[in-house]
């Protein structure tokens, strides 16, 4: 009886230890795994966050070309008007045609202009919208390394 108890105590004892050398292992295991996680986390945080930034330049650049681009179309648009009403008080054929001509060129000026402004738009718009998932990753990829 008594070697019973021996032989239950020496398995109990046995299984204790299996477990805490389990735990050993799977710590060990860990120990390798969880700063390589990190690493890899903390590279996908600095990638985002260089790509965000490079989306918020570009947006602020495109914002920027836009407002020039629209005083540029305000400047054609008054010397267009200007040109209009000169000829309105032209005296000879010569003289219309040089302001017709003066007219047609700044007409194809506005005409480029706006197209430009367009797809700077377009494109504002894909780069805005590219921002705020970049941001969303961003704040993703962040709370996923605090925990």
């Amino acid at each position: 009886m008594a070697e019973d108890k021996n032989v239950h105590l020496i398995l109990k004892l046995l299984g204790e230890l299996q477990e805490i050398d389990t735990e050993k292992e799977d710590l060990e295991i860990n120990k390798r795994l969880i700063p390589q996680r990190l690493e890899e986390l903390s590279e996908e945080i600095d990638t985002t966050k260089t790509e965000y930034e490079e989306t918020q330049a570009r947006e602020l650049e495109l914002s920027k070309n836009i407002k020039e681009l629209e005083v540029d179309l305000t400047d054609i648009e008054n010397k267009l008007q200007v040109s209009q009403e000169r000829l309105l008080g032209v005296k000879s054929n010569k003289e219309y045609d040089a302001v017709q001509t003066e007219i047609d060129k700044l007409e194809e000026k506005k005409a480029s202009c706006e197209e430009e402004i367009l797809e700077l738009m377009e494109e504002l718009e894909k780069v805005s919208k590219q921002k705020v998932e970049l941001q969303v990753k961003l704040e993703k990829v962040e709370k996923g390394n605090r925990q």
